[in-house]
């Protein structure tokens, strides 16, 4: 990630603020997924909505069997509103 502000209130078209591939990101996530706040992995779990596939679907694989109903509530949501081959099967043991 660039540590250069971004113009919120520029008439231009956005600028890149993010890396082509967030691997520290991607990352990041994984590891909050395991946090022992469970407020901490319902936000890890939301925002695997818009991480590539492959990570979503390992985060929610994680978070299907999480003992906060929060975070298997946000599983669920996410599960149903992005695009994985094997997202029913995430669900069929929630």
């Amino acid at each position: 990630m660039t540590d250069r502000p971004v113009n919120l209130y520029s008439s231009g078209p956005p600028e890149t603020v993010i890396d082509p591939e967030p691997a520290e990101a991607i990352s990041a996530l994984v590891r909050l997924v395991s946090d022992p706040e469970p407020a901490v992995r319902e936000l890890a779990v939301t925002a695997c909505a818009n991480a590539p596939a492959a990570v979503s679907a390992r985060v929610l694989q994680v978070a299907v069997d999480d003992p906060s109903w929060s975070v298997r509530k946000a599983a669920a949501r996410v599960a149903s509103s992005v695009v994985l081959p094997d997202a029913l099967v995430l669900l069929d043991g929630a």
